[in-house]
């Protein structure tokens, strides 16, 4: 059942986003592709260390002070 939910909800929505950045990145041009992806990186560092901080309380095993 999971799995036809995923099929059906999922992966339509991820060729979408690709989409629409495919299209975002046609309209800014190459010029500003550059600064879009400076950009881009440091909110995916953001996340990456947002999501890892998520992990590893829910894990358990390691806990990182806050601050």
């Amino acid at each position: 059942m999971e799995a036809w939910l995923v099929d059906k909800y999922v992966r339509p929505n991820i060729w979408i986003v690709v989409g629409l950045i495919l299209a975002l990145l046609l309209e800014l041009g190459i010029s500003s592709f550059f600064q879009y992806k400076i950009l881009s990186t440091h909110l995916f560092q953001a996340l990456e260390s947002s999501s890892s901080l998520i992990i590893e309380f829910r894990g358990g095993r390691r806990r990182r002070s806050f601050g």
